[in-house]
C-alpha cells in the first residue's frame, strides 16, 4: 500500500537474532508503523459544544479571508479562541467566540522512507 509523505509514523523496531544457520548469524527485524491520512476537512470543536468544519483553511483574524492550513497527519493544530461582542441595529449586544489564531506545531521529525533501506521480506510475516 501506498501512503503520501507525512502520513506514516515510524514507532520503533524490534530486533531478534534467529537460530544461527551454518555458523552465520541470522537477524529478524520488526519495523512498527501507524499511519494517518491527510484530513479534507477539520472539524473546530467550541467550549459552548457548538462545532465548525472547515476545509484546511483558516481565517485571517484581520481580515477574516481564508487562510491555507499546511497540517500533516502527525502534526498537533491548535488553535486560540477570542471573545467578541457584536452589536445590532438595535443595540442588543451578543458575544459570539471565533478563533482569534492557528496554530501547528510539528510534534515528529519528518524524514524519507527510503532512509530505512527496507527490502521486500524473504519469508512470509509470521502472525
Amino acid at each position: 500500500m501506498n501512503y503520501p509523505g507525512g502520513e506514516v509514523l515510524f514507532t520503533g523496531a524490534n530486533v531478534h537474532q534467529v537460530a544461527p544457520k551454518d555458523h552465520d548469524k541470522a537477524w529478524q527485524i520488526e519495523y512498527n508503523f501507524l499511519t494517518a491520512r491527510h484530513q479534507e476537512n477539520i472539524t473546530i470543536a467550541y467550549s459552548n459544544g457548538d462545532t465548525e468544519t472547515i476545509s484546511n483553511t483558516g481565517r485571517d483574524p484581520v481580515t477574516g479571508e481564508r487562510i491555507p492550513l499546511e497540517v500533516e497527519p502527525w502534526d498537533y493544530l491548535w488553535y486560540q479562541f477570542v471573545s467578541k461582542v457584536h452589536e445590532d441595529e438595535d443595540g442588543n449586544k451578543t458575544v459570539q467566540k471565533g478563533i482569534k489564531s492557528f496554530h501547528v506545531a510539528q510534534v515528529y521529525e519528518r524524514g524519507q522512507f527510503n532512509d530505512f533501506d527496507i527490502h521486500a521480506p524473504t519469508e512470509e510475516p509470521v502472525g
